[in-house]
């Protein structure tokens, strides 16, 4: 008896080692599909909205009470550069502020060639202009105070205004496996992020 007690004993240490050893393999098997996806070049689409197309968006506050709103309107309009292109223009009301941000991008990539922003509070208002070009960008700032200063910076030259990253989503493929790298720069806060 005290002979098959040590050999069922060994048995069944041998056989959770074998589970064991088969539940990492499978493991193994199942993480190794899920790897990082390969980056691939970004490829935007045609422009799936229509000319003049409007969005209207609620704004809450943190407890779900209304707070504001916001609106997406995309017209057609050559760029600065003659190019054809689109108006893509976010409006905010919120809790007694106003922002207007008008961003002209080409219709081929939706790149930026120019964007103004407007912010109205209680203290007065404020105003960026931004000129895109190859990579850099030139900003001119002015503050409630009505102070204004000039701003040179480099960017990546594929970078995306961020302010249309939400419409531009909408051009991306729909297909299985697709991955890209998107670089967003927001011009007032001088933000490069991917």
């Amino acid at each position: 008896g005290e002979i098959a007690g040590v050999m069922k004993s060994r048995m069944n240490r041998f056989l959770f080692g074998q589970r064991r050893r088969l539940a990492l393999i499978v493991a193994a098997l199942v993480l190794s599909g899920c790897g990082v996806p390969e980056i691939q070049a970004l490829r935007l689409g045609d422009a799936p909205w229509q000319n003049g197309e409007t969005s209207v968006y609620r704004i809450t506050d943190i407890d779900g009470n209304f707070a504001g709103r916001q609106q997406f309107t995309i017209d057609e309009a050559d760029t600065r550069t003659g190019e054809p292109g689109w108006m893509i223009v976010r409006t905010t009301e919120a809790q007694g502020d106003q922002e207007e941000a008008a961003v002209a991008v080409t219709a081929r990539g939706f790149v930026p060639r120019d964007a103004s922003l407007v912010r109205t509070t209680a203290g007065g208002v404020e105003r960026v202009t931004t000129t895109y070009e190859s990579g850099q960008v030139d900003m001119e700032l002015t503050t409630t105070e009505d102070v204004t200063t000039y701003q040179r910076v480099r960017i990546p030259s594929d970078a995306r205004d961020r302010r249309t990253v939400g419409m531009l989503l909408r051009t991306l493929p729909l297909e299985a496996g697709y991955a890209a790298h998107l670089n967003r720069y927001l011009p007032v806060a001088d933000l490069l992020d991917r």
